[in-house]
């Protein structure tokens, strides 16, 4: 059992039943996306572009992962992190849940 692996799915069916086109990007490898890119990125035919950071309970930013969290902020793109209830909160605060 991966419990970031279980976490994300969680995650993903909630954006994915709130309507939203979800591609994840996380993988077991090294990936060529940039350091510090996000697990999941969500779309929504009414809503800006989401960026998520897959981490269980506990979990913290890597300094890649805070930096471009940091990034994100500077040009307004909405970018959250951790497991099921901070995607869930962020919903609530963001006004979709």
């Amino acid at each position: 059992m991966n419990l970031n692996r279980d976490g994300q799915a969680a995650v993903v069916a909630l954006l994915r039943g709130l309507g939203f086109d979800v591609t994840v990007f996380s993988t077991n490898r090294r990936s060529r996306i940039r350091p510090g890119f996000p697990d999941i990125f969500a779309m929504h035919y009414r809503l800006p572009g989401l960026l998520w950071e897959s981490k269980v309970k506990g979990g913290k930013l890597s300094p890649k992962q805070a930096a471009f969290a940091a990034l994100c902020e500077q040009y307004e793109m909405p970018y959250g992190w951790g497991g099921y209830a901070e995607a869930e909160q962020f919903l609530k605060d963001w006004g979709v849940l």
